[in-house]
């Protein structure tokens, strides 16, 4: 069931999961604005230049190499680079690892 919640700035689905030991609530959060605030803290927190937050925004997105460097107008070899200097600076090793580490 959708539940729109004044005030937020997201919206906020709710999905109860009854189970034998208790009752669970999923919150599900789609929106913009959070997402660029999720990233505008990563920029900071990981010292990315602006060029590293745009992929690392297309990255979180879904964005395969090849649809950012037809969104940015640079090479996948470029985009390739710019995500090494992002692992580097997020002491990952991949995409997979992304958000798990920005949520951190």
């Amino acid at each position: 069931a959708k539940d729109e919640m004044p005030g937020r700035l997201c919206e906020v689905k709710y999905k109860e999961i009854s189970k034998e030991e208790g009752r669970f609530i999923t919150m599900i959060y789609n929106s913009s604005d959070m997402i660029e605030k999720i990233i505008s803290e990563a920029c900071d927190r990981f010292r990315l230049t602006e060029r590293e937050g745009e992929i690392l925004n297309c990255v979180i997105r879904g964005l395969s190499n090849a649809d950012v460097s037809r969104k940015l107008f640079i090479s996948v070899p470029t985009v390739k680079k710019h995500l090494a200097n992002i692992y580097e600076k997020m002491d990952i090793e991949g995409k997979h690892q992304v958000i798990s580490t920005i949520v951190r």
